[in-house]
């Protein structure tokens, strides 16, 4: 990616789009908190990141869990962030175990009563 340069110092570029994709690009932006400009940035930007050679399916099919997991990840945090909070986990970019501690629970509910069950294993290749 280049350098990131002040949005302001940066000439507009007008772009048509059929209705039902701008629509799908405006709901997914409202998901993600940004802009339709952002969220169009930012599904280019990792166009280019998917512009990846293989010399082996094998090799195809590796990339590929590697992609879904970091985009399960993300999607995990966002809704445990969304759900209890920024304080209560982050899964770590390397996929190790979660957090052993057990959420806040959510207000209103009372305490569960069973303790935080540890993962049965890591995800992974």
């Amino acid at each position: 990616m280049t350098s990131k340069i002040p949005v302001s110092t940066i000439v507009p570029f007008g772009l048509r789009l059929q209705p039902d994709l701008k629509a799908r690009l405006e709901e997914e932006a409202k998901k993600n908190n940004r802009s339709l400009n952002a969220e169009i940035a930012d599904r280019l930007e990792r166009s280019f990141n998917l512009s990846v050679s293989f010399h082996t399916p094998e090799e195809a099919a590796a990339h590929a869990v590697k992609v879904f997991e970091e985009e399960f990840r993300k999607g995990v945090n966002k809704a445990l962030r969304d759900r209890l909070g920024e304080t209560w986990i982050d899964v770590a970019a390397d996929h190790s175990d979660v957090s052993q501690t057990s959420p806040p629970h959510p207000p209103g509910e009372s305490e569960p009563s069973h303790p935080a069950k540890k993962p049965r294993r890591k995800l992974g290749v």
